[in-house]
């Protein structure tokens, strides 16, 4: 009897590694295949595009008149206050590195009610220039909503320029919800009437791989005539990179905006930066880390850099809770436990008069997982 055990499970051995040996001839080429498919779909935007003005108007900027500026991160219509992402991460009230779990929307309905409400709160705050980012036109993530196309049909007193920075191949991270394919950018709406606008590529990292996780990143510069002067408003719509936990990518574009951006001022020209700088801009680590919940996540840095003739202009100064304007993403957000802060913010050079500028968080990231950022200026 035991030798005949001994043979049935030899043979029941035997018959898992054939079947596990089948199983791999067929799973390692598919997986070749599937990897040789994902590398040969990258590649970067060309970079210098000019881009399309859409529903131009006809108003000319002039110097000592106020315009205003808003910038919001609408986080593709997903990010409402029981979203979470996998990509974030951060530590726990013990010190326990935790992550998020979601990579897509919980549906196409729940990413038309964020889209709509970040508008509605736009349009009540009536600003002349938008900088949006993380705008999808065509997404697994997004249900394949096609923001682009609400936005500029909802502002349609609006002139507006998309530059795409996301174009992916069909991704199957993670496994229990792939994020898909995404192809996603800059939207920027004026009610001015634009000269040119152009996609300059921002630095990325040098592996390939990085950049497979990494957005197509790029700055949206819109150049406007000033009524009676040779000078020009220069407005820049950038969104820079998050997950490089040592921070170099960040570092070589923020030194590429520096140049870019220093050049204008040596024009003589109005330079205005609105964004996602991805650095905290105003309060530090840990001007509203709560008591007793989540601590600085890995991906914090601080910005540091400072360029002769503009100035950095953000705030911790909110118009409803002293939130930031940025939360983590590890849990669904809750006011007592989630890390904030202000990642959000702009850039000015010193021809151009700031009246004020505020934190809208009012809405305390209801539509989003950033909150967004509005100035008043004046062009001396």
């Amino acid at each position: 009897m035991e030798k005949k055990r001994k043979v049935n499970f030899a043979m029941t051995a035997a018959a898992v590694c054939v079947a596990i040996a089948a199983l791999l001839k067929i799973i390692i080429p598919v997986a070749g295949y599937y990897a040789a498919y994902v590398f040969a779909s990258y590649y970067r935007i060309k970079d210098g595009i000019f881009l399309e003005i859409v529903n131009n108007t006809d108003e000319l900027m002039s110097a000592g008149k106020t315009y205003s500026a808003l910038t919001f991160n609408i986080g593709f219509g997903a990010y409402d206050k029981d979203f979470d992402f996998f990509m974030d991460s951060g530590f726990d009230e013990n010190g326990n590195l935790i992550y998020g779990s979601h990579s897509r929307a919980q549906s196409g309905e729940k990413v038309l009610e964020n889209i709509r409400g970040a508008e509605n709160v736009i349009l009540s705050l009536s600003p002349d220039t938008v900088f949006l980012q993380e705008v999808d036109t065509s997404a697994h993530r997004s249900c394949f909503v096609d923001q682009l196309e609400i936005f500029t049909s909802s502002f349609e007193d609006y002139g507006s320029v998309f530059a795409q920075n996301a174009h992916t191949p069909y991704f199957l991270y993670p496994l229990n919800e792939p994020i898909g394919m995404f192809e996603s950018g800059l939207l920027s709406l004026y009610r001015m009437y634009a000269g040119s606008s152009v996609r300059l590529s921002l630095p990325l990292s040098d592996s390939v791989m990085d950049n497979l996780f990494d957005l197509d990143r790029c700055m949206s510069v819109t150049r406007f005539p000033v009524e009676g002067s040779d000078k020009q408003f220069v407005a820049v719509n950038v969104h820079m990179s998050a997950y490089d936990i040592d921070g170099k990518v960040r570092d070589m574009q923020i030194k590429y905006l520096g140049n870019f951006i220093s050049e204008e001022r040596r024009k003589g020209n109005y330079v205005l930066v609105g964004g996602d700088f991805n650095n905290i801009l105003a309060g530090g680590f840990s001007c509203f880390t709560p008591e007793n919940g989540e601590t600085v996540p890995p991906w914090a840095g601080v910005w540091n850099a400072s360029f002769p003739g503009f100035d950095l202009i953000a705030t911790i100064t909110g118009d409803g809770p002293q939130k930031g304007t940025c939360r983590n993403n590890t849990r669904p957000y809750d006011e007592d436990w989630t890390y904030t802060c202000v990642i959000d913010g702009f850039i000015v050079s010193d021809n151009i008069k700031i009246l004020n500028v505020i934190n809208i968080t009012s809405h305390d990231f209801a539509f989003s997982d950033h909150n967004p950022v509005k100035t008043e200026f004046v062009l001396l």
